[in-house]
């Protein structure tokens, strides 16, 4: 008989306080003023333990207090003619907990272009604190005292760079063409070359010491094309094709927990009059998108040990097979003089498609095997609306 061990846990509690002001100024019809304060007090309650290789606990995180985040900005809109408009500002943050500060300029530019068409620019830093805990997990030193290594992590700093194109068409028709590119720097990353999971993917190794020496990169194009309600029916088709990755301790560009290189949706809606008191609705969605990035395993040291054991060295280097998914769903509106009554039919993953979520080693096959996600779900309802 195998026994049950617990070997993580937590107690974990956040409370903010927030006060934000507005100052907001139309100093001619061309040019607008605004500028503003925001100042978020953090508060924090931290405990967590985690099993040692005999199954007792250890503290890792014991923490009590608050922390301030304090961030202002200037803003300025101004119209050079009719058909163009610049917006400009600087932006300004404080986080407390590391004493750390970031001054950061922006800048946009939107052109209008004959036939209902649309330019438009962006540039811009921005900095960003890592999730609380990250600061607080307590490690041992040799003496046995307890210390914390990554109090003083600076905020994360990336810069972004957009460019679009808007179309207007028809009478209801809008298409949409995005491409940006993401810089990021300082991003907290584990001193030791050998260590790769960073606190962006969820989470830290209550053994690693991090450093804001990680960087990262992401750029894309999105595409969107929408057809507003009208006629009884719409539309709304997004096309999402990206590149995620960032470098560790260790100099290699890795592909990131988010890399699933594309996303596809198809979302549209159809109204039918039925008589004069009633009306049948179909509404459908399909989802496609790059298979979820993996943790490798190590199939001779999972036979070994007979459980599965990661092969950390391989980190997000493969995926799972593509996400397909198809919802439909269908109502009837009865509409009465004092109510309406609404029979539904929602049926998620319509063609009972087996996606994949993890895999894991199976010791009885002496094989890695796919852990899937729920098949098909069909959800039937009634509500009457007053």
């Amino acid at each position: 008989l195998g026994i049950l061990h617990t070997n993580w846990y937590d107690e974990m509690q956040n409370k903010a306080f927030r006060i934000s002001t507005l100052y907001n100024r139309k100093v001619s019809s061309k040019h607008t003023l605004r500028a503003g304060l925001i100042y978020n007090n953090l508060n924090y309650s931290y405990f967590a333990e985690q099993a040692e290789a005999d199954w007792t606990l250890s503290p890792v995180l014991n923490s009590d207090g608050s922390t301030m985040l304090f961030q202002g900005y200037l803003q300025g809109k101004y119209k050079f003619t009719e058909k163009v408009l610049m917006t400009a500002g600087l932006h300004y943050a404080y986080f407390h907990q590391s004493r750390d500060h970031s001054l950061e300029p922006r800048l946009g530019l939107q052109i209008e272009l004959p036939k209902r068409q649309k330019l438009s620019f962006g540039f811009g830093h921005h900095s960003k604190n890592e999730n609380l805990p990250v600061y607080f997990v307590e490690q041992q030193g040799d003496d046995g005292s307890l210390f914390m290594p990554n109090l003083d992590l600076k905020m994360i700093r990336s810069t972004h760079y957009v460019a679009g194109y808007d179309l207007m068409f028809g009478k209801d028709m809008h298409l949409k063409l995005e491409t940006y590119y993401q810089g990021i720097n300082k991003l907290p990353v584990p001193i030791n070359p050998e260590h790769v999971w960073i606190p962006s993917f969820g989470g830290v190794n209550p053994e690693d010491t991090l450093s804001n020496s990680g960087r990262g990169r992401n750029y894309g194009l999105e595409l969107t094309l929408q057809k507003f309600f009208t006629e009884g029916y719409y539309f709304l088709a997004t096309a999402s094709i990206f590149d995620s990755k960032y470098k560790p301790a260790d100099g290699q560009w890795r592909n990131t927990k988010y890399n699933s290189n594309y996303i596809f949706n198809l979302v549209g809606g159809k109204e039918i009059r039925w008589g004069k008191n009633k009306m049948l609705e179909f509404s459908s969605r399909l989802l496609w998108y790059g298979g979820k990035r993996l943790v490798a395993i190590d199939l001779e040291e999972s036979r070994a040990q007979g459980e599965t054991v990661a092969d950390w060295d391989e980190l997000f280097s493969s995926k799972a097979r593509d996400y397909f998914r198809i919802d439909l769903g269908l109502r009837l509106h009865f509409y009465k003089k004092r109510a309406e009554h609404i029979i539904s039919l929602d049926i998620q993953n319509l063609t009972n498609r087996l996606n994949i979520w993890n895999k894991y080693y199976n010791p009885e096959t002496g094989s890695i095997e796919d852990y899937h996600m729920a098949g098909i779900i069909p959800i039937l309802n009634f509500r009457v609306e007053f």
